[in-house]
């Protein structure tokens, strides 16, 4: 049976004590043994608060290691810590939670009565050690088809299971890394904790792709561990620079494609090989590939890893043959699987088989390759938004009568927002354009498609699918 995360952090922290484990956000080392101090000394703090097992606590700080400190502390407690909002709590029947913990200017704004106020005087050596207390939990937050995020709980047991099973699976190089995931995602929790278990120095970005390579550099960072969209923003400053930081020796992504025009570029550029992973919240790692070793197409996932039987079934709920598409199943340990909540049922059907969502088909050599997914949601450079996301900051402008988001895909291997618009008198694409850029960012690159009416389907719903080939058929001529 899988050990308590908090333990093997414990034992790690005893393992490579005065080692530098990471910089705060002042540039100031952080040992494997203080970061582990701080573990007790903030559950020692939450505990004389009031915090206790059982309970529930938001935790809502953008201070990365701090965030992760209070969760771990939370969790020592045996209780259970979310990053997720209160109001996507309350949208799946979540109770109020017992707790809030932010800092000062949030504890006077927030209104709440069971706010507690994270301030520097928390930096200190614990008082006392407390026991750690089986039970504590993560709540995570994962896309759902409707637009309302579904909530998945993860055990202390659950989390060191996935980290052992994913570094079985998934050799990293030894060495410092740069994490280009939000410290709050699944990921880079994933991230953290197993760069802290294997004793490695982790960086998070700098505040410009510049600053970052550098820092790369200057810290001798051997692997880059980071979304597309992030690693998108370093290749092309690293193109544009011809600087590359010279102890690079792997690139790992995840959360969506990557093609292999990408990849080799980048291989070329960095001077070292390029991965992609492929997994879920609900399954966690589930394939990994080099993308630059094959030609056609992006949506190769690589092989499923031996220990997840898998079969692809049809719509009528036959299993697919040999070539022909179907949704991916996979059957999971029960030792890695998550629960739904706050439900706290297994998201396995009967047979213990958790349907993906996602469409595809096996290859002659026996890849994985991604076709479709059964959900509308968009997967913008491994962020995943609902449609009605998109829909309701185009529905702002103003001279908007209906508007249908769909996926645009592009030859990087990415996936950007279609917006299929119908104007209302006086619309003006520019304007339009410009409206939406302000709203999005760079980070979410568009394309309009002026219509005189949504397209539908059989079943009278907007056809997305429909939009999204489409959008391809008109690229390929186009291009």
């Amino acid at each position: 049976m899988a050990q308590n995360i908090l333990s093997l952090l414990r034992d790690s922290a005893e393992t490579y004590g005065d080692r530098v484990a990471m910089l705060d956000p002042s540039g100031q080392p952080v040992s494997f043994r203080n970061f582990q101090l701080m573990i007790l000394s903030f559950a020692d703090r939450l505990e004389t608060k009031g915090v206790s097992a059982g309970q529930t606590v938001v935790v809502d700080l953008q201070d990365r290691i701090a965030n992760m400190l209070l969760r771990l502390a939370v969790m020592h407690l045996g209780a259970t810590a979310t990053n997720v909002p209160y109001e996507v709590l309350a949208a799946n029947g979540v109770s109020e939670p017992e707790w809030y913990l932010g800092d000062s200017a949030q504890a006077q704004a927030s209104g709440q009565t069971r706010f507690i106020p994270i301030d520097p005087s928390w930096i200190a050596p614990p008082r006392r050690v407390l026991p750690l207390v089986e039970g504590g939990a993560m709540i995570r937050s994962t896309s759902g088809t409707t637009g309302v995020p579904k909530l998945r709980l993860i055990t202390a047991t659950n989390q060191s299971a996935r980290i052992l099973r994913s570094a079985g699976h998934r050799a990293w190089v030894e060495g410092p890394a740069l994490v280009g995931y939000a410290s709050v995602s699944s990921p880079g929790t994933n991230h953290f904790l197993r760069l802290f278990l294997e004793g490695s120095l982790q960086l998070g970005m700098a505040p410009t792709p510049e600053a970052t390579l550098h820092m790369m550099d200057t810290h001798g960072v051997t692997k880059l561990l980071a979304p597309p969209h992030v690693f998108e923003k370093l290749l092309r400053t690293a193109r544009e620079s011809g600087f590359r930081p010279s102890g690079l020796q792997q690139i790992v992504l995840g959360g969506s494609a990557v093609s292999p025009e990408t990849a080799r570029e980048a291989e070329a550029i960095f001077g070292c090989e390029l991965f992609n992973t492929y997994g879920s919240s609900e399954t966690g790692s589930i394939a990994h590939f080099r993308p630059a070793t094959r030609e056609g197409g992006s949506r190769i996932m690589g092989r499923i890893y031996s220990d997840y039987p898998a079969q692809l079934r049809k719509e009528d709920g036959r299993l697919a043959a040999p070539g022909e598409e179907g949704e991916l199943l996979l059957q999971v340990d029960p030792e890695i699987a998550l629960l739904d909540y706050p439900s706290r049922q297994p998201l396995v059907n009967a047979d213990g088989w958790f349907a993906t969502g996602d469409v595809g088909r096996f290859l002659p050599d026996g890849s994985f390759e991604l076709t479709s997914r059964l959900s509308d949601l968009l997967n913008v450079g491994g962020n995943k938004f609902a449609p009605s996301h998109f829909e309701a900051l185009a529905l702002d402008h103003g001279h908007v009568a209906e508007v249908i988001a769909f996926r645009a895909p592009v030859e990087n291997g990415m996936d950007e927002i279609g917006l299929a618009i119908v104007g209302k008198e006086g619309f003006a694409l520019e304007d339009f354009c410009h409206h939406m850029t302000h709203r999005l960012g760079t980070d979410f690159p568009f394309h309009v498609a002026l219509l005189p009416e949504i397209p539908l389907t059989a079943a009278g719903k907007a056809d997305r699918k429909g939009l999204t080939r489409a959008f391809v058929e008109w690229r390929a001529e186009t291009a």
